[in-house]
């Protein structure tokens, strides 16, 4: 999943907004999935 948002953000990497909420999407996403790793322990 985390390929293909960085997949997306390359084909739109001319438009600043929406890359900016990419990053947000992936660095949440990355966090989530921390959490949730660290809960599975």
């Amino acid at each position: 999943m985390k390929f293909f948002i960085y997949i997306i953000m390359n084909k739109v990497i001319n438009n600043n907004d929406l890359k900016l909420i990419f990053k947000n999407l992936i660095s949440l996403n990355i966090s989530q999935l921390k959490i949730i790793c660290d809960k599975n322990k």
